[in-house]
């Protein structure tokens, strides 16, 4: 989604093709590393090891999971297509190719996040 935004705010087209190539570029990445560190993270909220700290290593885990989601970034930011100087204006790109990559998934995004990042780019 965050790919989406960028692309979106800085000038990118998109559609429909150009959403589903992106997401397939990542998906092995996503679903061998992102996920399973994002499943560990999250597990970790709970205390499994009563008495024991394991903040530390949930923080390590978490910056682990943030840099593989970098990652994940720089290869889509490499495949992105050049900005148009006629691209449409970026909150409105950004709704448009939201919608697009929920019509990939078969399903609709979760609200709270698509706000945030709509919000986010309303307000920069």
């Amino acid at each position: 989604m965050l790919y989406l935004i960028w692309c979106a705010e800085t000038g990118r087209p998109l559609n429909a093709e150009a959403v589903r190539s992106a997401d397939a570029a990542v998906a092995p990445w996503r679903a061998a590393v992102v996920a399973p560190l994002r499943a560990v993270r999250r597990a970790m909220k709970a205390p499994l090891l009563p008495g024991l700290a394991t903040e530390s290593l949930r923080d390590r885990i978490k910056a682990s999971e943030i840099e593989a989601e970098r990652l994940a970034l720089v290869i889509l930011a490499g495949g992105a297509p050049a900005p148009e100087p006629s691209a449409p204006e970026p909150l409105a790109a950004a709704n448009r190719y939201l919608d697009l990559y929920a019509v990939h998934l078969g399903r609709p995004l979760p609200r709270v996040p698509r706000e945030a990042l709509l919000r986010a780019l309303a307000e920069a």
